[in-house]
């Protein structure tokens, strides 16, 4: 069995550093503003800088995709309609749990280098990944990109909620199924499903 030298593992490791630069490049200026719903209680954007480019998905290290809190959040973004590249030597994402009075409480720190969430418990992770979904745009070359910037969050209410009544007036399958996801997209939690008056 040949044996492999010293140099060709030196060239190899340089190789896979390059590459990872290369995949982790940071996006065109982001000339547009985040426009999130509902308006988070701290929002500062960085204007007409580079963002975290977003046209090769986002990268999660080994570890963060062997955690128990690296999982949910990688659930929470693919729910979410992001794309995901697991597996990778170094990752784009980081997950940490922050102490917090309110459990969805949450912040996110986006900088062309990767993303940063900082939650108070897994329960924050769907309206964390709902904002990152709002706020993605192109770049000034047409690429999606999310913009630089750092935002910190939690509702002001605990039941969000929304009612549909198909007792009184029928509402197809594929009408339901809209309803539910324009739910999650603007951080409702709540469905009060009306189906009977009897």
């Amino acid at each position: 069995m040949p044996t492999l030298s010293p140099r060709f593992f030196s060239s190899l490791t340089s190789l896979l550093l390059v590459l990872s630069t290369a995949c982790a490049a940071p996006s065109a200026p982001v000339h547009q503003s985040a426009a999130v719903i509902p308006q988070p209680r701290q929002l500062q954007q960085t204007p007409d800088a580079p963002g975290f480019l977003l046209s090769h998905g986002i990268k999660v290290d080994f570890t963060t995709s062997r955690s128990e809190l690296g999982r949910a959040a990688i659930r929470a973004l693919m729910a979410a309609g992001f794309s995901i590249q697991p597996e990778e030597m170094s990752g784009d994402l980081s997950v940490k749990l922050i102490p917090a009075p309110n459990r969805e409480t949450y912040s996110i720190s986006i900088t062309p280098a990767g993303i940063e969430l900082s939650i108070a418990s897994p329960a924050a992770l769907p309206a964390a990944a709902q904002t990152l979904a709002q706020a993605v745009m192109q770049d000034s070359a047409g690429q999606p990109a999310l913009p630089s910037m750092q935002l910190s969050d939690y509702p002001a209410l605990q039941h969000r909620g929304i009612m549909l009544d198909p007792c009184r007036h029928p509402i197809s399958v594929e009408d339901t199924r809209r309803v539910l996801s324009l739910m999650a997209r603007y951080k409702l939690n709540r469905l009060h499903w009306h189906l009977c008056d009897d």
